[in-house]
């Protein structure tokens, strides 16, 4: 019925592989769902964090960055080569 934290944060890294997310974003979005979570009584906060950091090793520095600052989402289109 539910998506596990584990499957969200899968699905998170597979977009990062693809390009179709930044490492920071899919951090980001798996964050958020533990947050949802966890507000519904399960608390996946510390998993989350390990999630988060396998797929931005600089997850922590970056979190620090969102909360120090308005944060905005740039939808650009991705560069090709």
């Amino acid at each position: 019925m539910y998506q596990s934290l584990e499957d969200f944060a899968s699905t998170r890294q597979k977009a990062v592989n693809d390009g179709l997310e930044s490492r920071e974003l899919a951090a980001l979005m798996v964050e958020k769902f533990a947050e949802g979570m966890n507000a519904c009584g399960t608390d996946k906060i510390h998993q989350a964090d390990q999630l988060c950091e396998s797929i931005d090793p600089n997850y922590q520095k970056n979190r620090r960055l969102r909360y120090e600052r308005f944060a905005t989402l740039t939808l650009t289109a991705r560069q090709t080569k």
